[in-house]
């Protein structure tokens, strides 16, 4: 895994990025970034980042295996479009935001709201 996220960030440097406009790109910091390409693992919710930002599939970041590409629209995002997302990159950065906010809950011992586009109550 460490060596895709070093190959995905040594790539866009290549191309002409600096680890600033990674680190904005990605809504991180550039020592993140920095410490990325050292061989540091990015979290769970930072692979999702690396991987929605840069349309690349996850099963890629985290085995190495192809395609590196995602695939398609699955049939469980079909769903999340028609509740009114406007691309896969605004249901999956909601996704991570509502996991942090479970996370946070459950550490306080409390359920996170439901708040946002396309929820009901």
């Amino acid at each position: 895994m460490r060596l895709r996220v070093v190959q995905v960030i040594e790539g866009r440097i290549r191309n002409g990025q600096t680890q600033v406009e990674i680190a904005a790109e990605l809504e991180t910091k550039q020592s993140t970034v920095a410490g990325w390409k050292q061989g540091r693992v990015p979290d769970v919710k930072a692979l999702a980042r690396i991987a929605i930002t840069y349309n690349l599939s996850g099963h890629w970041l985290l085995t190495g295996q192809l395609p590196m590409e995602p695939p398609g629209v699955r049939p469980d995002l079909q769903a999340v479009y028609a509740a009114g997302w406007a691309s896969a990159r605004e249901a999956a950065l909601r996704a991570v935001q509502l996991a942090t906010a479970a996370e946070d809950a459950a550490r306080r011992g409390g359920v996170p709201p439901v708040t946002g586009q396309g929820t009901t109550g």
